[in-house]
């Protein structure tokens, strides 16, 4: 009877320690043998137990389900990156000078950036892989509009201004275009079933490829080309993930480029930097 309790025990040991989402069958059988027996499954957890009493054996057997679901399952193998694989967003130029912002950049709610991350490496900073850092690489395409047959120019000393392109021509569009590269470094946060995720952090970006364009009478037409922008800017990264589904945020904390509103109009000089929010989509 010893041997029979012991065994009970064990079974119960097994059933709340050693498994998960797993189920135990017991049998008692004639005993054949007159040795207890463990048998292990590949993982090294206890598969079948058959312990001998007297003239019975009493037979402990798992079946261990990796995939089913269980209240002590933990999903995560590790803290997985929630940055968007593509993302599309509304972009804009935030005026960072003391003048007149609302008339200093008349920009067209058009304006737009698409981007892609495209690599990314991660680390875990607590043993449920709930939080962690990634350090990723992307890329975007940003695209400014502007109103009112304004764009951005270039005077005689290499200076750039915001003024009407040519009075008496009526552009279809003016924009200023520019390619990024970017390595965001996040610390975020991820549920244990990995479908709700939140990170933030800062990124580095390198801008190159930028252009000052018009379009009218049908023809596009380069007003400046390589305009005198920085090359290397920072900006905060605000991501909010559900499942393969996020809302992305970008904030410039370094200029852009120094303006000037009006080539006939000194002293009106600004700064502006990028904003940009939109969603993005894992594949």
């Amino acid at each position: 009877m010893k041997k029979l309790f012991f065994a009970t025990l064990v079974a119960m040991s097994m059933q709340s320690s050693v498994m998960n989402a797993s189920e135990i069958e017991s049998e008692l059988e004639p005993a054949n043998n007159d040795g207890d027996k463990v048998e292990l499954n590949d993982e090294g957890n206890i598969k079948k137990m058959s312990l001998f009493h007297g003239k019975y054996e009493l037979s402990f057997t798992t079946n261990h389900n990796k995939n089913t679901d269980s209240p002590y399952k933990v999903c995560t193998k590790h803290y997985t990156n929630n940055l968007p694989a593509i993302y599309f967003g509304f972009s804009q130029l935030t005026p960072t000078g003391t003048f007149n912002k609302a008339e200093a950049l008349t920009q067209k709610n058009s304006s737009y950036e698409w981007g892609m991350y495209l690599f990314s490496w991660n680390g875990d900073f607590t043993k449920d892989h709930k939080f962690g850092c990634s350090l990723n690489l992307g890329f975007s395409r940003t695209s400014i509009r502007f109103r009112d047959s304004n764009a951005i120019l270039k005077d005689e000393n290499g200076g750039l201004f915001f003024d009407n392109y040519n009075p008496g021509t009526e552009l279809d569009k003016s924009w200023l275009r520019y390619w990024s590269i970017r390595m965001p470094l996040m610390i975020g946060y991820q549920s244990r079933n990995e479908k709700f995720s939140l990170s933030a952090g800062a990124e580095l970006e390198w801008r190159l490829g930028a252009l000052s364009r018009v379009k009218y009478n049908g023809s596009k037409h380069t007003v400046v080309n390589d305009p005198d922008i920085e090359a290397l800017g920072v900006n905060l990264l605000l991501c909010a993930g559900f499942n393969d589904f996020c809302i992305i945020g970008r904030l410039g904390v370094t200029d852009l480029m120094k303006l000037k509103y009006s080539n006939q109009t000194p002293g009106h000089n600004f700064n502006v930097a990028p904003f940009m929010i939109g969603v993005g989509f894992g594949l």
